[in-house]
C-alpha cells in the first residue's frame, strides 16, 4: 500500500512539473506575441524621437541613404 501511495505521489509531482513547464512555455510565447504586437508602436516612437531631436536623412548621388543622428544620440569620446 505504501508503494502505491508513493507511486501516486511521484506521478502527482511529475504532472505538476509538466504543467508548470507547459505554462512557462505558453507565457514565453505570449510575451513574444506581445513584443511583436508592440513593435510597430515602438518603431513609430523611435522615428518620431529621431526627427524631433534633429535627425536628418540624406540621399547620396548614387542612391545611398545616410542617417545623420541627432547630436544628443552620438557617442562621446
Amino acid at each position: 500500500m505504501a508503494t502505491l501511495i508513493l507511486a501516486l505521489f511521484f506521478l502527482f509531482l511529475l504532472s505538476l512539473c509538466i504543467s508548470l513547464l507547459i505554462s512557462v512555455i505558453g507565457m514565453a510565447f505570449g510575451l513574444v506575441g506581445l513584443a511583436f504586437r508592440l513593435l510597430p508602436a515602438v518603431a513609430v516612437i523611435l522615428v518620431g524621437l529621431f526627427f524631433a531631436q534633429g535627425g536628418h536623412v540624406r540621399r547620396g548621388e548614387n542612391g545611398n541613404v545616410t542617417l545623420e543622428l541627432p547630436s544628443s544620440w552620438r557617442l562621446r569620446r
